[in-house]
């Protein structure tokens, strides 16, 4: 087609490299636009919705943010509390439509990790008392993926994260109650367990995420660390490996939090830790992840210096939002699910 395209005469010739230049321009303004933002260390804080009741983490279906409920309640009274409840993420607060909620099992529940299957639309709820794992299918009735502890996971369900390209459900095996953490990835069909990659003596293992190429990334909260399980070596036994451990990301005092929620926005690792209140970054491409590390400087309603209340789960949105939910364990005690947006370099 080129060759006879040459051998036109030149007024066709330049009439047609005419037309197909605002192409090639529409083309490079497209890439352009979807060029990878980068997240810088500031950010303001909006909230979303606040009065949650012992909120732990948050996982999006269909646009709507769902925010399990309950989980610190067994400090408390029980009752009602037990439930992944729908939360608009333009602003508007808690939805009314009691159809959307997730209403969990029994009085002994205790959610901590949400994950839905971006294929299925399934939503995965796993409970820190009994490690339970309750699967509800894209409208069809609630089923349980993992049976109690002993069967499936030994101590409790923590974090939660679908892996469609291994068919797995990787879940944190770990509970404040019981000794260790454990990287458990569960057969999405079979649900038989495939692999476990062990922590060390005394973790606890609270979050997992994957990057692009299918890496792990783990958070010990009572040491303050971050694990990374290269892709690799994902099906193969006990192949964590301590990837982050700085003070930013330890729990300021003995007997405290450290890291525990964690996403990768704009190639930067953000990582919540809950008793310092804070939102701490990680530039994946340095050459010393480590020695990158930022105290995100966040600001609320204009005033700069603002500190999350117990920052808990984190989810990405875009390369510079985040979802961020508070369970009320630092600063004022707040229990909210916010949004930061962060402000590109």
């Amino acid at each position: 087609m080129l060759h006879n395209i040459l051998e036109r005469p030149r007024a066709t010739l330049v009439r047609f490299v005419a037309g197909v230049l605002p192409f090639f321009a529409a083309l490079a303004t497209s890439q352009a636009a979807h060029a990878q933002a980068i997240p810088g260390n500031t950010g303001a804080i909006t909230i979303l919705a606040e009065g949650l009741k012992n909120p732990t983490t948050v996982a999006v279906r269909n646009g709507i943010a769902l925010v399990p409920e309950g989980q610190l309640a067994r400090l408390g009274v029980l009752g009602g509390l037990f439930q992944a409840r729908p939360i608009s993420l333009e602003g508007a607060g808690v939805l009314g439509d009691k159809a959307l909620r997730v209403q969990l099992p029994g009085n002994d529940f205790f959610p901590e990790g949400i994950a839905v299957d971006p294929v299925t639309n399934d939503v995965f709820v796993g409970s820190v008392f009994n490690g339970i794992i309750e699967k509800f299918p894209n409208g069809a009735a609630r089923q349980q993926f993992a049976g109690r502890a002993g069967t499936t996971l030994t101590r409790g369900a923590l974090g939660l994260r679908v892996d469609n390209a291994r068919n797995l459900l990787w879940a944190c095996d770990s509970s404040l109650a019981v000794a260790g953490g454990t990287v458990t990835g569960i057969d999405l069909a079979s649900r038989q367990v495939v692999v476990t990659h062990e922590l060390p003596a005394g973790s606890l293992c609270n979050d997992i995420i994957l990057d692009a190429a299918g890496n792990l990334f783990v958070t010990e909260t009572l040491v303050g660390q971050v694990f990374r399980i290269d892709a690799a070596n994902a099906l193969t036994t006990d192949s964590a490996q301590l990837f982050l451990a700085t003070p930013e990301i330890a729990p300021p005092a003995a007997g405290q939090l450290g890291a525990n929620g964690l996403a990768i926005a704009g190639g930067i690792l953000f990582v919540s830790n809950t008793f310092a209140g804070s939102l701490v970054r990680f530039d994946l491409a340095a050459a010393d992840v480590a020695g990158s590390v930022q105290v995100v400087n966040l600001s609320e309603g204009g005033v700069a210096g603002a500190i999350l209340s117990g920052p808990d789960g984190v989810l990405p949105l875009s390369d510079t939002q985040l979802l961020v939910v508070e369970n009320g364990f630092a600063g004022a005690g707040n229990n909210r699910l916010v949004r930061v947006d962060l402000d590109a370099l």
